[in-house]
């Protein structure tokens, strides 16, 4: 009778520690499930990992194979946004250039996004950065202009609109210094009619310009100089 009743005592005990033992991995499930980490989260973290050490190429990498295998991710914007980055903190004319391309795709793909603004305004400043010295090639401090007034326009109220401005007034007296110089070149040949149109330009499409008073006299000598050369002429 004893023994039968240790047996059914045993049972019992089992039997509650079963019921205890399931109870709690129960209520440990879902703290372990909110904490684990999915695929394409996993992909982004290691990949900026690589970032971070300057692997740039096992960076890129990475993030390719977040964005092909998980188009519709959570971490595909950012993963898009951080190959260019990754192109542009390279740096070198063809990495720049790679860049701005991916900027531009990224805007295209995601107009929408948190992080639309700060792209157009990374296209900008590595135009500024390529745009040099005014002397020299001007088509970058061109982009960089038209960049910087479609910025302005597309996110009047981005806190980055103050930054954008600020720039936009560097590279339009870049852009007036070197018109004028061309001006000047002309006007130091005796060609008067080619620099009386380069400070018309400056007049007109910068007035802000720092050296604006010596570019409306040279107009007037221009215009003095052409009209000196008409009169000769009739004679």
């Amino acid at each position: 009778m004893f023994s039968q009743q240790m047996k059914i005592g045993i049972r019992t005990f089992v039997f509650v520690w079963m019921l205890f033992f399931i109870s709690s991995c129960g209520q440990k499930s879902p703290g372990l499930q909110e904490g684990a980490i999915s695929p394409d989260q996993m992909l982004f973290e290691n990949g900026m990992k690589y970032m971070d050490k300057g692997q740039v190429v096992k960076a890129r990498l990475t993030f390719q194979t977040l964005i092909s295998s998980y188009p519709e991710g959570e971490n595909t914007p950012d993963a898009f946004f951080a190959i260019a980055d990754s192109y542009y903190k390279e740096q070198g004319l063809q990495n720049l250039l790679h860049a701005e391309a991916q900027y531009k795709d990224f805007i295209i793909f995601y107009p929408l996004h948190r992080m639309a603004d700060d792209a157009h305004m990374k296209i900008v400043a590595l135009n500024v950065r390529l745009m040099a010295s005014p002397d020299r090639d001007p088509s970058y401090a061109k982009r960089a202009e038209i960049e910087l007034k479609g910025f302005l326009e597309n996110y009047p109220e981005s806190e980055l609109a103050l930054t954008a401005s600020e720039f936009l007034r560097q590279v339009e007296e870049n852009r007036a210094h070197g018109i004028q110089g061309v001006g000047n070149f002309y006007f130091r040949k005796g060609s008067y009619l080619a620099s009386e149109s380069r400070y018309k330009e400056v007049i007109t499409e910068y007035p802000n310009y720092s050296r604006l008073d010596v570019s409306l006299y040279r107009l007037g000598s221009s215009l003095e100089s052409l009209s000196k050369s008409d009169f000769v002429k009739l004679f």
